[in-house]
């Protein structure tokens, strides 16, 4: 069980293949982490289309994200380009209402 929690905390940062070992001395448990080799962003293929084109917004945050090829993999910084290209989107459909 604590192997995999270890684990499933040291994925979403790029790591597939820690080796984790455990210790107790006392009423501690020591936890060692090896994270083991990152995974690295081979190719980043992000296509912007219509309005969006010329919507700076869009271009500023996929430039700021770290989500580039020879970057380090990590799940909470493509979650968060994710939402705000969601959010531009939704910013520039209210605005053609």
């Amino acid at each position: 069980f604590l192997n995999t929690a270890v684990n499933n905390a040291v994925q979403p940062f790029g790591y597939y293949q820690a080796d984790t070992s455990f210790n107790v001395s006392g009423e501690n448990l020591l936890i060692d982490v090896e994270p083991g080799p990152p995974t690295l962003i081979s190719e980043v293929d992000i296509v912007i289309e219509g309005e969006a084109t010329t919507d700076d917004r869009f271009h500023l945050a996929i430039r700021n994200s770290g989500v580039e090829a020879g970057a380090q993999l990590n799940h909470p910084a493509y979650e968060d380009l994710r939402e705000e290209l969601q959010l531009n989107h939704s910013l520039i459909c209210i605005r053609q209402i």
